[in-house]
Formats: C-alpha cells, sequence, structure tokens
C-alpha cells in the first residue's frame, strides 16, 4: 500500500489517477495527526484522502494509528500497524465508494497484503466473495481458501493441489473435485464426483477429463478404464458391465470405433472392426458423454459362441451378414454367403460325416443345388455363370465391352448380393449390391492404394466411415466427395495422431496433432491450412523415461501437416529465415519413411527453432 501525501481541493479527491507522489505529511497538531492521500497500491483501490491520528516517527505513521476518511472524520478507512508510513504488520483495512473490495483484515508489509488474512470483495453477479489465506506482496500465494475452493496459489492463481465444488449447467454445485490445478483450471491428476454418484480418476487438461483415467457410472454399475480426450472415451480403453460383459478395444468420441473385443456375459465373443453410429447420449446436466449402444459390428472380425461355434467373416449392422465360414462345434463347416446370421443364398455344407450340399440357402435351410450354367450374349458384353429362367440367377461374371468387370450375386438378372466390380481405371469395389446398385457397407480400392469402407446407398457413399491411406494410415469421420471432410481422426503407425478437422483430405482447421517416437511423444494443438500448421497454440513432449511434460527442444522433430515424426535433429543451417513445405500425396517415400500430408523440412532457420 502507498501513501500519498498532497495539497488538492476536494473536487479532484475522487480521481482514480494512481500517480506515485512523493510523501509528505502535514503535522496538523502535535498528536500526531496528518492529511494525506492513502491507496494506488492497486488498480482496483481509487486513492482516499484521509487524516491520520497515531503513533508517529520523524513525521510518518510509525506503530499504532487509524486512518479517517477526511470528509466524514468518523469512518475508518485502515486501523492497525504502520511502519515507514505505510500498513506494516496486521491491520484492518476499508475502502469507501470501491465497487469490488469490500475489506481485508489480516498482515500487511511494505503496504502490501502479506503473510495471513482475508479479503472480501463483490463478484460479478454481486455476491459476497471471501479470500481467507496467505498473501505475498498483495498477491494470494500459499495455502487459502476462495470461494468454493481450497488449497494452493501462485501469484492469485489456482495452482497446485486443491479442492473445488464446481458449477455445472443446472447453475448449483453440482461435483467435487480434488486434485491438480494449474493456470486456475483443472490440470493434472484428480478426481471427481458428480452430484449423480458418477465418479472419476485420472487426467485433466483445461478443465476437461483427458489423458487416462477411471470413469464410474453409478445408475448401472458400468465402469471405463482407458483413454479420454475432451470428457469423451477416446483411444483404447476398457468398459465393463454390471452383468460381467465388457468391451476392451478402440474408441471415438464415447462410442466403439475400429478394433475391439466384446466379451458377453453368457460367454460369446466377438473381435473385429466396429462402426460408430453417430449416435451420442450427452446428459443436458454437463457430466461427460456415456458410452452410446448404438455402434455395430460392421466389417471383417470373428465370432465365438459359448457354444463352442466360431463364425469368420462380414458382419453389418452388428449381425452376420455377407460372405463368411461357420465352423459347428460337431464338425460341419459352411462357407458362403450370410444374412441376419442365417445361412442365405449360395453356399456350401461340409458336414462331418462327409455328406456336402452345395447351393442355395434360405434362412439356414438348404433350398436347392446350383443352377444350370451357361452363357449370354448382350449388346453391352458377356455373362456367364448360373442361368433360370433365361436370364442370371446365382453366381456369375459380367463382362462389359467398355472394360467393366463384375462378379458375383446375381437376382433376376440383376446385380443383387455379394460381389466385386472392377472398373477400366483400375478402381475396385467389393460389397453389398441390391437392384444391380451398391447398397450395404462395401469397399472402394483405388488404383492409389487408398481405400474407403463404409454404408452405400443407390451407388452413393453414406458419409462416414474409413479411409485408409495405407496399411499403416488410416481415418474415421466423415467422408465427402471420397476424401475426408469435418471432424474426424487420422492414425499413422508408429507416428500418432490427428484429431480435428479436415477438408478435401487434408488437416484444414483446429485440431491436436499427437507425433510419437521410440521413447517419446509430443502433442501440438493449433490451426492447420490446406494441410499447414498457421497457427501453434500449444506444444507439449514427454519421454517415457520422464513422465513430466515439457516444451519441445530442439533435438525433437516436428511435422505440422502430416505424418513422420522423429526425434532425430535440429536444423543444421541458420542465417536465413522460413521454411520450405514439400507436399507429397498418397504415401510416397522420403528418405525410407512414408509420408502422408504435408512435409516441413527446415533448410534455414532465423534464430532458435525445430522440425
Amino acid at each position: 500500500m502507498i501513501f500519498k501525501c498532497i495539497s488538492r481541493s476536494r473536487a479532484n479527491r475522487a480521481s482514480s489517477t494512481l500517480l506515485l507522489f512523493l510523501f509528505l505529511a502535514v503535522d496538523i497538531s502535535a498528536q500526531g495527526k496528518l492529511e494525506f492521500i492513502l491507496g494506488g497500491f492497486d488498480k482496483r483501490i481509487e486513492p482516499t484522502l484521509v487524516k491520520y491520528k497515531g503513533d508517529m516517527v520523524n513525521g510518518q505513521p510509525e506503530g499504532n494509528g487509524v486512518a479517517y476518511d477526511a470528509k466524514e472524520r468518523k469512518t475508518k478507512i485502515y486501523q492497525g500497524s504502520w511502519k515507514n508510513g505505510k500498513p506494516d504488520g496486521f491491520g484492518k483495512w476499508t475502502p469507501l465508494f470501491n465497487r469490488i473490495i469490500r475489506s481485508y483484515e489480516g498482515n500487511f508489509k511494505d503496504g502490501l497484503f502479506d503473510g495471513k488474512g482475508k479479503l472480501i470483495y463483490w463478484d460479478e453477479y454481486g455476491n459476497n466473495i471471501g479470500y481467507d489465506g496467505d498473501w505475498v506482496k498483495g498477491k494470494k500465494n500459499g495455502k487459502g481458501t476462495e470461494g468454493s475452493y481450497t488449497g494452493d496459489w501462485v501469484d492469485d492463481m489456482k495452482q497446485g493441489k486443491g479442492t473445488e465444488l464446481r458449477n455445472a449447467k443446472t447453475g448449483s454445485f453440482s461435483e467435487r473435485y480434488v486434485g491438480d490445478f494449474a493456470g486456475n483450471k483443472l490440470n493434472g491428476k484428480g478426481n471427481i464426483v458428480y452430484n449423480n454418484g458418477d465418479k472419476y480418476e485420472g487426467d485433466f487438461k483445461d478443465n476437461k477429463i483427458t489423458g487416462r483415467g477411471i470413469y464410474h457410472f453409478k445408475d448401472d454399475g458400468t465402469q471405463y478404464e482407458g483413454e479420454f480426450v475432451n470428457d469423451k472415451f477416446e483411444g483404447r480403453g476398457k468398459i465393463s458391465y454390471k452383468d460381467g460383459s465388457f468391451y476392451d478395444g478402440e474408441w471415438n468420441e464415447s462410442e466403439r470405433s475400429g478394433q475391439g473385443t466384446m466379451t458377453w456375459a453368457n460367454g460369446d465373443r466377438y473381435e473385429g472392426t466396429w462402426i460408430a453410429q453417430n449416435h451420442y447420449s450427452k446428459w443436458e446436466t454437463g457430466f461427460p458423454w456415456h458410452p452410446s449402444e448404438t455402434p455395430k459390428r460392421t466389417g471383417k472380425g470373428t465370432f465365438y459362441f459359448s457354444n463352442g461355434d466360431v463364425y469368420e467373416g462380414d458382419f453389418s449392422d452388428g449381425v452376420i451378414s455377407g460372405t463368411g465360414k461357420m465352423i459347428k462345434k460337431n464338425g460341419d463347416v459352411y462357407t458362403g454367403n450370410f444374412y441376419n446370421g442365417g445361412y442365405e443364398d449360395r453356399g456350401k455344407m461340409q458336414y462331418a460325416s462327409g455328406k456336402i450340399e452345395e447351393g442355395y440357402w434360405s434362412k439356414g435351410k438348404f433350398e436347392r443345388t446350383v443352377n444350370p450354367t451357361g452363357t449370354i450374349e448382350f449388346d453391352g458384353g458377356t455373362y456367364t455363370g448360373e442361368i433360370v429362367d433365361k436370364q442370371p440367377e446365382g453366381k456369375g461374371k459380367l463382362t462389359y465391352k467398355n472394360g467393366i468387370v463384375y462378379e458375383g450375386d446375381f437376382k433376376k438378372g440383376a446385380k443383387d448380393g455379394w460381389g466385386t466390380l472392377k472398373y477400366k481405371n483400375g478402381t475396385i469395389y467389393t460389397g453389398a449390391f441390391k437392384n444391380d446398385t451398391k447398397n450395404g457397407y462395401g469397399t472402394l480400392i483405388f488404383t492409389n492404394d487408398t481405400k474407403i469402407s463404409g454404408g452405400f446407398t443407390n451407388d452413393i457413399f453414406d458419409g462416414k466411415g474409413t479411409y485408409e491411406y495405407s496399411a499403416d494410415a488410416f481415418y474415421r469421420g466423415p467422408i465427402v466427395n471420397m476424401l475426408p471432410n469435418g471432424y474426424g481422426i487420422a492414425y499413422w503407425k508408429g507416428d500418432g495422431s490427428y484429431e480435428g478437422y479436415l477438408k478435401d483430405g487434408l488437416l484444414h482447421g483446429e485440431g491436436i496433432r499427437t507425433y510419437v517416437w521410440t521413447g517419446g511423444s509430443c502433442k501440438s494443438k493449433g490451426k492447420w491450412e490446406n494441410g499447414r500448421m498457421v497457427t501453434l497454440y500449444s506444444t507439449t513432449c514427454k519421454d517415457e523415461a520422464d513422465e513430466n511434460e515439457q516444451a519441445p527442444s530442439n533435438t525433437q522433430r516436428r511435422n505440422t501437416g502430416g505424418s513422420t515424426v522423429s526425434k532425430t535433429r535440429a536444423c543444421s543451417s541458420c542465417g536465413g529465415s522460413g521454411q520450405i513445405h514439400t507436399t507429397i500425396s498418397g504415401g510416397a517415400k522420403k528418405n525410407g519413411i512414408t509420408i502422408f500430408g504435408e512435409y516441413h523440412t527446415c533448410s534455414s532457420c532465423n534464430g532458435k527453432g525445430y522440425y
């Protein structure tokens, strides 16, 4: 706290100007009275003209004394200990006409709050808020309580260990957090209990559940243990249900998505691919995402029945559909087409007794042997295969004169069932057909080896699925015009992942890029444009040998758009400025490493840098 002693008219007493003046005491009487300006140590406090009565040394307040409002005279502004003309020691300070501060009672040093003390003030809603705890040089430092928070403080910020009741969307305190704080936010390790009884223990980042942890749902006893991003199950994790069933595998926005294993309480087990349906169940009260039951087993997988039977093959919307093999416990083996869990259309049953039934099946029962085969010539090409009533029926191959070839199922002359369509340009579609069009789950393979898998309706891709750049890199999310577009997640084997927005296959918008290498990882949050990072918000790195996150060093390599990250070398040449940005598409090779997206090489630097 700083004292100002000046001579000026009352018209200027209410001025908020905080210019520092030399201390000049006006000795009013021999009994230790002064008139001066009190204030100036904090921008929230307006200077006040006061009259002082108390102990003095060399014309300055020293010892015990009281500062009264010069106008009201009876209103005490400060009462307590003084040193060198400033509050120092224990005292009580009550400002006049202040819209924020009400009072402070505690220790002072050199005119500032210092030591133990309690400050009462109004918050932005007009509620009384108090801080009671440690101060250093006018700032909260040490242990203290403010509102619903009790814990550590550093320079007026919640920093360290603490406990806080947090306000959810309901408008009342609905959750209790105990753990680490940094920068006034939940950051680090902690546990939180919601007012509905749910509990979480694990990592937090910027007030969000992010990292690894355990979430327990009170209503049904469900428990999830694994990775989180922004209050959602994201990455790898295991969820266990009250009935004893559990899922262990990949997650995307709190839905089972990717590769995973589901084991049911009755002993059934599925290992394979899951496709999220984009149906979520976020509670309006502000709690984290509850796991949705809508994700379906879709794609290739293996199902182990509790009775000993095993199925290997295709799944669609959670049921056995497509082509596959059913191995019965008694030794019977069926190979062929399935629909809704039953043998359907063309298939072959090899019984344990040696008997063979090959032909057409309906609802799990054998109907007839294969149709007579032959060849049909037509204006557009040639058909070879099974024929009924002079038209394709069953298995066959259709070769068009324009170079397109279809091989698969036919019904009443149309492509219907499961088949493979090869285009003249080399593109291949394998999947479900209905009435001569792509309908159902399927995969498109392009000439550059990229793949798109998901649902099709009347030859048009439904909009969400998996885009595989190669065997080691893939994307899951919205796909528009046969390219990743929208919010999704991309993975690169041995190189990390990206979660955020993409446009026409390139990182575009805000997102988080995680880079990994043997022995460590880096996570960069920023904004991208056309595959190139244009704004870096933050970067943290972690070595496996050192669990503490740190800023990246100049010995770490960072790609801001694409796909390859390794702990190699810093920029080797300095003196210029800027970077060379080389775009490599389609999984090209550079120095023996597969690159996707944009590769940034640093040929010259200006000052410190890394890549």
